[in-house]
């Protein structure tokens, strides 16, 4: 039985990494971009909340229709955490024009949990 020369294993050897890559790369792309979203969901949600802790409920319409357009699309556990706190914003506020000390303070709570996800 013949060892081969050192071009066939440099050749297998590439053939060998090229099949992991392939199996590996669509797996690592999308996991990359799973965390990409995730951050960019806590950012959108977790700027709303600071907004509405300090009084600004201007863009309570567009926060309310990105989380629950969000939520129906989303099926990553992840994500759907972070819509969580987003929709229990939306319950909180209602629909006053004005927040209670009350319900500032809660959503500083909300925050910190989503903080925590």
């Amino acid at each position: 039985m013949e060892m081969g020369t050192l071009s066939e294993w440099i050749a297998a050897t590439a053939e060998t990494l090229a099949v992991i890559v392939a199996l590996f790369l669509p797996y690592y792309t999308q996991r990359q971009e799973r965390q990409r979203r995730k951050k960019r969901f806590k950012k959108i949600i977790q700027q709303s909340l600071a907004n509405f802790a300090h009084g600004d409920l201007s863009g309570r319409d567009d926060f309310q229709s990105f989380v629950k357009f969000s939520s129906l699309l989303e099926i990553d556990e992840d994500l759907l955490a972070i819509l969580q706190i987003g929709d229990a914003a939306i319950d909180l506020m209602g629909t006053t024009s004005s927040l209670t000390q009350q319900q500032q303070q809660q959503l500083i709570e909300l925050q910190q949990q989503l903080r925590l996800v």
